[in-house]
């Protein structure tokens, strides 16, 4: 920032604006789809239905806007100023390819096992909630406040079990280097955990 100025910190703005409009969308979509539907009807409480079906959006979404969220990432991480289009140049051709679709597909492991009980803590007790307040107040429409503050709730805590992995897929989307090179799993777990109490996986948590 002290090498760049103020405005490096906005970079990677411009397609998390173009990311952030379908995702969100989408994200609700899916959701009251499943919702409303017997596809995540897998148990007589109606709690652990709604965490399925926010959990499956979250798989759903994560798959689709995947090589857009690395491209992000690469860009906010890049030293200097670089374009979205040279970005994912960039990314299609590492490891000697002409176009590698593969290659904006690295770390969706990790982003796959932490949006699951992200997006199923987030969207599911957000709705669980929702309901819940609606019907303890008898009101069809919570309003504005009660609303943000349910969903805000959700939201931290879900961000709040999922961070490890959150952390771990970031390091992953950021690697540039041999793919030899790459750590896996495994090896980003043990680094992260050796230090969990000072840093490790609380790193970064509280501007998430």
């Amino acid at each position: 920032m002290y090498k760049e100025g103020v405005l490096s910190m906005w970079r990677g703005n411009g397609i998390s604006c173009v990311k952030i409009f379908p995702e969100n969308a989408l994200r609700f979509l899916i959701f009251e789809f499943l919702c409303q539907s017997d596809v995540t009807n897998i148990s007589s409480y109606d709690l652990v239905n709604k965490l399925a079906s926010g959990g499956l959006t979250g798989i759903t979404i994560q798959s689709l806007m995947y090589p857009v969220e690395l491209t992000k990432i690469r860009v906010m991480t890049a030293q200097g100023s670089v374009g979205i289009l040279s970005m994912v140049r960039e990314i299609s051709r590492e490891n000697g390819k002409r176009f590698g679709i593969s290659n904006f597909y690295k770390g969706l492991s990790p982003a796959l096992i932490g949006v699951l009980p992200f997006a199923g803590l987030s969207l599911g007790l957000s709705k669980a909630g929702t309901d819940l307040y609606s019907e303890w107040n008898k009101v069809g429409n919570p309003g504005f406040w009660p609303l943000l503050s349910i969903s805000s709730a959700a939201t931290l805590v879900a961000m709040g079990v999922t961070y490890p992995l959150q952390l771990t897929k970031c390091r992953m989307q950021a690697f540039r280097g041999p793919e030899s090179e790459r750590p896996d799993l495994r090896t980003l777990f043990g680094r992260f955990g050796g230090k969990m109490v000072s840093k490790g996986f609380i790193e970064g948590s509280l501007p998430m």
